[in-house]
């Protein structure tokens, strides 16, 4: 971690650019650190993961807001307001925190499946894999692989667009959508395959949705479920639909009344 100036006025300052590079989304990878914005989040982080918090980035016009937010005696760095401005990607006006992040163990196709949905992730958008990270936890999916062509699940816009589901989710790595083979137990998302309406889903199972654009590679096709809609559109988005598709697999579990 870089060493931190408790006031910073200038943009040669290191925490400075050690910031803007994980903001950029390249840098959550080298440095293991993400950040996490908006009043709400910032909120609920600091009640669930105290522990995880490394930083508390402020402006110097936040003294009054981190009173609040300091009160685990965090350590924390007032930038100057324009450099501040700079760093608050999301214009939140609002204190952020700097985390460090998980390291993901590699997934292992050879192994036998968890009960319910494993949740293969290839999305390139980091909104994307954060937003279907959001609803694999709301649908309560066992497991979320992300695959090598997907966005990191810890990238700012990810984080964000998961509302925070990203610290709480169980998560592997995966190949390559490329380098996956027909499973027997894998269901792809795909505009010419089966009503999903009308298909019973097993009790294990590989839920796989195509990238944006190119979709599902033709050989991963076999067990295909498509999501019937009205209109003249030609897809939904990658995120949406697969929400979609996890809702009707969370009705078939969930028991009546619930």
């Amino acid at each position: 971690m870089v060493s931190l100036s408790k006031y910073i006025t200038s943009r040669k300052n290191p925490f400075f650019i050690h910031l803007k590079h994980i903001l950029r989304g390249k840098g959550v990878k080298r440095f293991q650190r993400t950040v996490v914005f908006g009043r709400k989040l910032v909120g609920e982080f600091v009640e669930k993961y105290p522990e995880r918090i490394e930083t508390i980035v402020c402006s110097f016009k936040h003294e009054n807001k981190i009173i609040y937010l300091n009160r685990y005696k965090f350590s924390t760095c007032f930038f100057k307001q324009d450099l501040f401005n700079e760093l608050d990607i999301f214009n939140t006006n609002y204190p952020f925190i700097v985390t460090q992040v998980p390291d993901l163990e590699d997934f292992d196709f050879e192994m036998d499946l968890l009960p319910g949905c494993t949740l293969l992730v290839p999305f390139q958008d980091p909104e994307n894999v954060g937003a279907v990270i959001r609803s694999g936890v709301a649908f309560g999916v066992s497991l979320i692989v992300i695959l090598k062509e997907a966005a990191n699940p810890f990238h700012p816009k990810s984080v964000r667009s998961s509302s925070g589901a990203v610290f709480a989710a169980r998560m592997s790595r995966g190949p390559s959508i490329k380098e996956i083979y027909p499973h027997n137990f894998l269901i792809s998302l795909d505009m010419n395959g089966r009503d999903i309406r009308k298909f019973h889903f097993p009790e294990k199972f590989l839920l796989l949705p195509g990238l944006e654009g190119p979709g599902v590679p033709a050989h991963l096709k076999r067990k295909a479920l498509k999501i019937p809609f009205l209109g003249e559109m030609q897809s939904l988005n990658a995120a949406i639909a697969t929400s979609i598709a996890l809702y009707e697999w969370f009705k078939q579990t969930m028991p009546a009344g619930e």
